[in-house]
């Protein structure tokens, strides 16, 4: 049961995708190299996000290449998708 009622508050969850900041230079983050067809400024990423808002969407993926990523760890065999995730994430911790 929900304390607040249905039109009290909307909030999307915002998937962005790699977004270049200023916080991966401050962080020291060893993997500076981002994939084009994932990356969008935070700008770009706020004017979906907000666009989303106002349709009322639940769930907002920035951009094309993360919709597809997203759509692919939702088809592939789960192995498939763990050794992609694990090949993509070799060396950064």
């Amino acid at each position: 049961m929900s304390s607040l009622p249905a039109a009290a508050c909307a909030s999307p969850a915002l998937c962005p995708g790699p977004v270049p900041t200023e916080f991966q230079v401050r962080s020291g983050a060893r993997n500076k190299r981002f994939p084009r067809l994932t990356t969008l400024t935070a700008e770009r990423v706020a004017k979906i996000g907000y666009g989303g808002l106002k349709h009322g969407r639940r769930l907002v993926v920035a951009g094309l290449g993360n919709k597809l990523a997203a759509t692919f760890l939702k088809v592939a065999p789960r192995g498939l998708a763990l050794a992609a995730s694990a090949r993509h994430n070799a060396g950064r911790y």
